[in-house]
């Protein structure tokens, strides 16, 4: 499961609340057309890090000690709406370390609506936690919503998690399609996120909020393979004297669904960012190729994922930044109910703005677990996660060990066998 750490909250933002009232309503309005499932998951264990904040060597901070995450999913599903709503909260607790100590809340919305020429939905979610959750990603790469999945990696991280803080992040992503032809389609999608901390730090961790939009068509080759071409505007507003980006692009896709659950893609553009303020001699004006290709493959007793993708985003440290990023992930049934994965993300940042004082910045994280389930409802995981992380700011680079072992209870799980992992 995904790791989120915060201070303690006792109440949703205005983003949370919104999200949650508008499952709420449509939970209540259809009620009766809808058949409602409960889907409740409870973790329970234990993790040690020899390294929490990624300090550089010599200075490392050690913690151990006590996690558990519960988290109740609402799903529904009919011929034509698939509405899922799930709140949870994580917590920790560390005796040798009790300013670690967090209790983080956050909710998950997704709504997917199929019609006969009209299809579209809405994907959205709120966060509290603490900078060492929300700047220091994992190998989890999927989950409720289109967030992590293939050709779209998660980001906004800079990476500083040495001064104890706070990220509160909403965000919520619209999509409407429509049926020209049986092969042909219009694709509208937006994006909209807010992030605040509790203090903002310049150039390390700076609030901000971003708005994106795209528009574009898709054209069926055969039944497999689909090339599409999409246009698409952004603008980024850093809190503070930080630079707002305005961004315009370009993309082609070609993509190929093998069966329901393998697919692949090759995409290739240009985006244009003008930025409000440059230093002497910068231009206000960069232009930034982005690409990505990729595959999700399902065998009989194995899944690989695989995606490397070149993209510009807002980013944490209050710059738009250029991220090459390579994402892997392999699971392996060995049993119906024995199953591990190997897993790995790195990626390198630079501003976008050549002329920016931003720090460039190398990251990668490897993981390693084996789940046995050894009841229906019960399952025993344990993992493995190595991270290193280097800025190039004459420093060495940090290092980190840690290893979770922990008991998930899912009452409701039916299925025979391992069907996905989450990794912190």
């Amino acid at each position: 499961m995904s790791q989120r750490t915060s201070a303690h909250c006792t109440k949703f933002s205005t983003v949370g609340s919104v999200a949650l009232g508008l499952g709420l309503a449509l939970a209540g309005t259809q009620a009766q057309a809808l058949n409602w499932q409960y889907n409740p998951r409870v973790e329970v264990g234990g993790q040690a890090d020899d390294n929490y904040r990624l300090l550089p060597n010599g200075n490392e901070t050690s913690v151990s000690g006590a996690l558990i995450d519960a988290q109740l999913e609402f799903q529904s599903l009919d011929p034509v709406n698939d509405i899922r709503i799930a709140p949870g909260v994580h917590a920790t607790y560390f005796p040798n370390a009790k300013d670690d100590d967090s209790t983080n809340p956050y909710l998950d919305f997704e709504w997917l609506h199929r019609g006969q020429r009209m299809s579209g939905g809405a994907y959205g979610s709120y966060s509290k936690e603490s900078v060492v959750s929300s700047e220091r990603l994992g190998t989890d790469f999927g989950g409720i919503g289109t967030g992590g999945g293939l050709g779209n990696p998660t980001g906004g991280d800079s990476g500083y998690v040495a001064i104890r803080n706070k990220r509160e992040m909403g965000q919520l992503h619209p999509t409407f399609n429509i049926d020209l032809t049986e092969r042909r389609k219009l694709e509208f999608a937006a994006d909209y996120y807010h992030v605040k901390f509790d203090q903002d730090i310049p150039g390390l961790t700076v609030g901000y909020t971003s708005y994106g939009a795209s528009a574009g068509i898709a054209q069926e080759l055969t039944q497999k393979n689909t090339v599409t071409v999409r246009a698409l505007v952004s603008r980024t507003d850093p809190n503070g004297d930080n630079n707002t980006t305005n961004a315009v692009g370009l993309q082609g896709e070609w993509s190929r669904r093998f069966t329901e659950t393998s697919q692949a893609y090759v995409r290739l553009g240009a985006q244009r960012t003008r930025f409000s303020q440059t230093l002497a001699g910068g231009s206000p004006n960069e232009t930034t190729f982005v690409a990505g290709t990729g595959v999700n493959w399902q065998f009989r007793v194995s899944q690989l994922f695989l995606d490397l993708t070149r993209t510009v985003d807002p980013n944490a440290s209050g710059f738009s930044v250029k991220r090459d990023q390579v994402r892997m992930r392999f699971i392996k049934n060995f049993t119906p109910l024995v199953a591990g994965y190997v897993g790995a993300r790195a990626y390198k940042d630079r501003a976008a703005d050549a002329s920016a004082p931003f720090t460039d910045r190398n990251y990668a994280v490897g993981s390693l677990g084996l789940q046995w389930r050894f009841l229906r409802s019960w399952t025993l995981s344990g993992e493995y996660d190595y991270t290193r992380q280097k800025f190039d700011n004459g420093l060495g680079p940090a290092k980190s060990n840690a290893v979770f072992l922990s008991v998930i209870f899912e009452p409701n799980r039916l299925e025979k066998t391992i069907a996905h992992f989450r990794s912190r």
